[in-house]
C-alpha cells in the first residue's frame, strides 16, 4: 500500500561540531537507572551532506543516528540519508533492547546514500546488522527513494567550524511504502 507524503519548505540549521544528526543515551554512565530514555520518534527526514559516493563535505559529519549508553530511544517510519554512517548502535544494553526485548525499535525506515549503513561496538554486529536490514529499506541512492525534488541541502563549514545550511529546498510529493 502506498500513501502520499507531503512536506513543506524546510530550513535546516546545524551548529554542532561533532555531527550526529540524532543521538540518544540514557545517562552519562550508560546505566539502566530510571527514568530511562524511551521515546519513539517517527516520520522524520534526516538529510546529511553526502549526496553520493563522490560528495565531499566536512569530516565532522559522522552518523545519521547514534544510539548509545543504554538508551531505548526508537526511530520508525523515517528517512535517513547522506551520512558517512547511517546508524551506530552502541552499548550491550541498547543492543539487547533492539535484538531481544524489542524495547528499542528501528523499523520501517528508509536508509539511503550513506557511506556505511550500520556499525556497532558489539561482538554481535553481524546479527544486529542482519536484523536491522530485515526491518528497514536500504537504498543506494536518493533517486531510488522516488522523491520528486532535489533533496541534498548544500551544507558547508563556516569559518568558525560550525555548520550552516545555506540552501532551502522543497519536497513536493513522494510515495512511501506503508
Amino acid at each position: 500500500m502506498y500513501n502520499m507524503l507531503w512536506v513543506s519548505v524546510i530550513q535546516i540549521w546545524q551548529t554542532s561540531q561533532d555531527q550526529n544528526a540524532f543521538e540518544a543515551d540514557n545517562d552519562a554512565q550508560g546505566s539502566t537507572n530510571t527514568p530511562q530514555s524511551q521515546s519513539i520518534f517517527s516520520n522524520i527526514t534526516i538529510i546529511g551532506p553526502r549526496e553520493n559516493s563522490s560528495s565531499t563535505f566536512n569530516t565532522n559529519f559522522r552518523r545519521g543516528i547514534h544510539l548509545r549508553r543504554s538508551t531505548k530511544e526508537s526511530l520508525v517510519n523515517s528517512i535517513i540519508g547522506g551520512f558517512p554512517t547511517g546508524v551506530r548502535l552502541e552499548s550491550a544494553n541498547s543492543e539487547n533492547y533492539f535484538l531481544t526485548s524489542k524495547e528499542l525499535k528501528l523499523n520501517g525506515n528508509i536508509f539511503t546514500s550513506n557511506g556505511k549503513l550500520f556499525d556497532s561496538t558489539s561482538v554481535n554486529t553481524k546479527t544486529i546488522s542482519d536484523e536491522f536490514v530485515k526491518q528497514n529499506r536500504v537504498l543506494a541512492t536518493w533517486a531510488e527513494t522516488g522523491l520528486t525534488a532535489p533533496l541534498c541541502c548544500q551544507i558547508k563549514s563556516s569559518p568558525d567550524s560550525k555548520f550552516t545550511c545555506v540552501k532551502r529546498f522543497r519536497i513536493y510529493r513522494t510515495s512511501c511504502m506503508v
